[in-house]
């Protein structure tokens, strides 16, 4: 699930393992056969990540 997050984030893996430690990337949960992370969870994090641009506007995704 790492990768798929990570494209979706457009980061590598290891900077989406870097933020985990750093407990800065979106939530996620230790399960059985490793780390996963919930859609919305990730979809909510990128909302609360997006700042706006100097003309008012969000960055195109």
């Amino acid at each position: 699930m790492d990768q798929e997050v990570a494209v979706r984030l457009r980061v590598s893996v290891s900077t989406l393992r870097r933020w985990r430690r750093g407990g800065i990337g979106p939530p996620w949960v230790r399960a059985v056969g490793g780390i996963r992370y919930h859609p919305a969870d990730v979809a909510a994090w990128v909302e609360m990540n997006t700042h706006a641009t100097v003309a008012g506007r969000r960055p195109a995704a």
